[in-house]
């Protein structure tokens, strides 16, 4: 009986962890993806804006 607690504390704290991570890791891509469409827009608008 103990194992089996011991079992399912560990399982619902790896999930806990990989959950974690996934999160993590999804944030992480989403701030990469906005900092690159702001990169694409600044050299859009410095490419097609007429400097003086």
């Amino acid at each position: 009986m103990r194992w089996a607690i011991r079992l399912f504390l560990w399982a619902t704290v790896d999930e806990g962890t990989s959950r974690w991570w996934m999160k993590a890791a999804g944030i992480a891509i989403d701030e990469e993806h906005y900092r690159k469409v702001a990169n694409a827009k600044d050299i859009d608008r410095r490419t097609y804006t007429k400097n003086g």
